[in-house]
């Protein structure tokens, strides 16, 4: 938070030592290179606002085709599910179909085995 140095100096905040600092603290910040023209300042603000302005767009996009992705996932694995009931029931239902047909051949071999030892005896 910026507060200006006049507030601080009425209020006896800031002594001469303290002052001293902060003008040695500017200058230093002038002569790194840092920004202190206004409408440089307002540039860089710029550019920094339409990179983040960019970086939103390119996430949005993001966010908007892995919700889809999602969506399609959910589907599919819908789909998977209810074929995956679907190939259950089939197999419970061979699995019957096996069983019925095992008993009617154990049943044909116990008459032919009754057929077989009836004309072995007579």
């Amino acid at each position: 938070m910026f507060i200006p140095r006049l507030f601080l100096a009425h209020h006896g905040v800031i002594t001469d030592d303290f002052r001293s600092k902060i003008d040695n603290r500017q200058s230093t910040i002038g002569n790194e290179g840092h920004v202190t023209d206004p409408s440089e300042q307002f540039e860089r603000l710029e550019e920094k606002l339409l990179r983040a302005i960019e970086l939103f767009k390119r996430t949005q996009t993001e966010k908007r085709t892995l919700e889809e992705e999602v969506e399609k996932l959910k589907v599919e694995s819908k789909e998977r599910a209810q074929a995956l009931n679907a190939m259950e029931r089939e197999l419970i239902a061979l699995r019957r179909e096996r069983e019925d047909v095992r008993s009617r051949v154990e049943k044909l071999l116990a008459r032919i085995d009754g057929l077989t030892s009836s004309d072995s005896e007579g």
